[in-house]
C-alpha cells in the first residue's frame, strides 16, 4: 500500500503543477520506470483515484486525468459518451490539500462512503511526524517525506540537502532515527572515500595512468602489474574478491586484506571489462593512502574533511559515538537471491568469511575500523555536508577540492553492463554515475548508493549535494523511496 500511495501522490503533484493537465492519459508503463516500481502499485493508485474522480477510465483507451468537460470522445467505464469541448484550456479545480482528502479512506484498502468524505471523520495519520529543518522552496520533499511516514509507521529515514553549500532541508521521522542518529551505509563509504582521493590527487601525490605497482610493488604479482590506478578506481582490474574468502578479521585489518588481494590472479584481462569490485576497491584505496601518505585513509579523513568541517560520518566510530549507533535492519520482504547467487561473480565479490557480511557496521571491530568499502557510519546531514564541503565549502570555508579534479573524478570513466552486478551501470574515478536504475542526476552528477538503500552525491551543474539513509534498509535495486524525493529536490530548483 505505500508503494501505491507514492505513485498517488506523484501523479497528484503532477496534475497540481500543471504536467499533468485535464485530458491527460497516464503512462502507466513510463510512471512504473520512473519511481521504479512495478507496475502493479501504478494499478492501484490509478484505480484508487479514478475512484474518488480524480481520474477517468476509458475502454479501450485507458486512464486520464479527469476532464471538466470531455476533451476527447469515447465512453467512460459505465458506457456513458464523453462529449467534446470546446474549450481545451479548462483546468481541473481540485487542490493537492483537496485530493489528500478524498484519499484518505483509502488508506486502509477500503472505498469512501458519504461519512468517511468529511476531513474530520478521517483524519490525516501524522504519528511520526517528519521533524527538522526545510526551507520553503523544498517543502514538497518535506510533504513527500511525511507521505511516507504515514504509509508505514515502521519506516524511518534521514533526508538531507545542501544548495550552494547551505543546508535547506535536514528530515527525520519514524520510530528508529532521530537527528542525533549515526548508522552504517554500506557502500555509500566509498563516496566519501572518493572526495579523499581526490584531495590526494589534488596534491599532486599521484596521477591516475600510473600503474598500482609504482606505489604498491606486491600487488603486480599473478599478471596485475600493468594494471592502472585508473582501472582499479574504475572496477576494470578483474580483482573482484579473493578464495578462499576473506575471513571477518582480515576483512576488518585492511593490512591483512592487502596482502590476499596482492596475491590474486584477475578474473578477466584488465582493462577489457568492469564490473564492481564491491570489498576489494576499498581494500586497495586504504593500502594505497597508506604507501601514499603513511597514514591510515581515516586519519587523511579526519584531517582534511571531517574535523575542518565538522561532518558528522565516520571511518572508524569513536567509543564517545556509539551511544548514537543504530543497528542496521534487514529489509522487510526481500526479494529471493538467485539460487546460484555465492557462486556468481557477485557472490564473490561480496564474500566474507563465507558468508555475505549482510550487516558489516553492526559487527563491532568493522564499524570501529570503518573499512572504506562498507564500514562507514554517519548520518543523512553527515553525507550531504560531506559533498558540499568538498564541492562549494560550508560556513565560509573554501571547497575542498577544486572544479578541475571535481571535473576529473566526476567524468563517466566506463558504461556498459556490469559484469559482476549483471546491470547496465556507469563509473566516473570512484564514484557512480547515474543510470537508468538510478537516475539521481546529471551527466556530472557523482556519487553512491548503498546496499542498504542509502544514496550520497553532489550535482555540480545546480549545486545540490543530497544525503538519504533509511532504517530499515531498503532494496538497492527494487522499489525505492530515495528516487521521489531526489526528484522533488530537483523539481524545487526548476531542474526537471
Amino acid at each position: 500500500m505505500k508503494l501505491r500511495n507514492m505513485v498517488q501522490e506523484d501523479i497528484l503533484h503532477d496534475i497540481a503543477n500543471g504536467t499533468l493537465r485535464p485530458g491527460d492519459w497516464i503512462p502507466e508503463e513510463a510512471l512504473a520506470s520512473k519511481l521504479g516500481v512495478s507496475r502493479t502499485p501504478v494499478r492501484e493508485a490509478i484505480r484508487a483515484l479514478a475512484s474518488v474522480g480524480v481520474l477517468e477510465s476509458v475502454s479501450n483507451r485507458g486512464t486520464r486525468v479527469a476532464p471538466a468537460a470531455g476533451k476527447d470522445g469515447g465512453e467512460t467505464e459505465t458506457g456513458q459518451p464523453l462529449a467534446p469541448t470546446d474549450n481545451p484550456t479548462v483546468t481541473l479545480s481540485l487542490t493537492m490539500d483537496q485530493a489528500r482528502d478524498l484519499l484518505r479512506p483509502l488508506a486502509d484498502g477500503s472505498r469512501p462512503t458519504d461519512s468517511e468524505d468529511s476531513p474530520e471523520s478521517a483524519p490525516r495519520r501524522t504519528a511520526s511526524p517528519a521533524q527538522g529543518v526545510c526551507a520553503p522552496r523544498f517543502v514538497a520533499v518535506k510533504n513527500l517525506f511525511q507521505d511516507f511516514l504515514d504509509a508505514d509507521p515502521d519506516f524511518s529515514a534521514q533526508v538531507a540537502v545542501y544548495l550552494h553549500g547551505s543546508e535547506v532541508v535536514n528530515l527525520w521521522g519514524g520510530p528508529h532515527l532521530t537527528d542525533r542518529s549515526v548508522t552504517g551505509v554500506y557502500s555509500v563509504s566509498k563516496g566519501i572515500a572518493g572526495l579523499v582521493i581526490g584531495h590526494l590527487y589534488q596534491e599532486g601525490m599521484f596521477s591516475f595512468d600510473d600503474t598500482v605497482c609504482t606505489y604498491w610493488p606486491e600487488f603486480a604479482a599473478k599478471g596485475k602489474e600493468q594494471i592502472t590506478l585508473r582501472q582499479l578506481f574504475t572496477h576494470q582490474a578483474g580483482i573482484v574478491g579473493v578464495e578462499p574468502p576473506f575471513s571477518v578479521d582480515e576483512y576488518a585489518d585492511t593490512r591483512k586484506a592487502a596482502q590476499r588481494l596482492a596475491e590474486t590472479t584477475p578474473s578477466w584481462v584488465p582493462g577489457t571489462a568492469f564490473g564492481y569490485h564491491q570489498r576489494t576497491v576499498g581494500i586497495a584505496l586504504e593500502e594505497l593512502v597508506r604507501r601514499w601518505t603513511g597514514q591510515e585513509l581515516r586519519e587523511v579523513y579526519d584531517s582534511v574533511l571531517r574535523e575542518p568541517y565538522g561532518i558528522d560520518f565516520f571511518f572508524g566510530l569513536p567509543a564517545s559515538q556509539e551511544a548514537r549507533y543504530v543497528p542496521l535492519q534487514p529489509t522487510p520482504n526481500p526479494a529471493p537471491s538467485e539460487p546460484c547467487h555465492r557462486a556468481s561473480w557477485r557472490g564473490i565479490a561480496s564474500n566474507v568469511g563465507g558468508e555475505s557480511l549482510a550487516f558489516p557496521t553492526n559487527v563491532e571491530k568493522i564499524r570501529a575500523t570503518g573499512i572504506c568499502s562498507s564500514g562507514g557510519v554517519g548520518s543523512a546531514s553527515g553525507l550531504a555536508r560531506a559533498y558540499a564541503s568538498a564541492m562549494d565549502g560550508v560556513d565560509g570555508k573554501p571547497a575542498l577540492l577544486s572544479a578541475e579534479t571535481i571535473t576529473t573524478m566526476s567524468r563517466q570513466q566506463v558504461w556498459g553492463i556490469d559484469r559482476v552486478l549483471d546491470i547496465i551501470s556507469g563509473f566516473g574515478i570512484i564514484f557512480q554515475k547515474p543510470a537508468n536504475w538510478l537516475p539521481f542526476g546529471g551527466q556530472w552528477a557523482f556519487g553512491h548508493d548503498g546496499a542498504g538503500g542509502a544514496l550520497a552525491f553532489a550535482d555540480p551543474a545546480t549545486g545540490l549535494t543530497f544525503g538519504y539513509i533509511p532504517c530499515p534498509n531498503e532494496s538497492s535495486f527494487g522499489e525505492r523511496r530515495v528516487m521521489p524525493l531526489v526528484r522533488r529536490m530537483y523539481e524545487a530548483v526548476g531542474a526537471m
